[in-house]
């Protein structure tokens, strides 16, 4: 079963990555 707490982590940590990237 996939563990909804890590992908919301995960998620969050793209959203912010992509948000530096774009310089946000």
């Amino acid at each position: 079963m996939v563990d909804l707490m890590s992908i919301q982590k995960n998620a969050q940590q793209i959203a912010e990555a992509i948000a530096s990237v774009l310089g946000i």
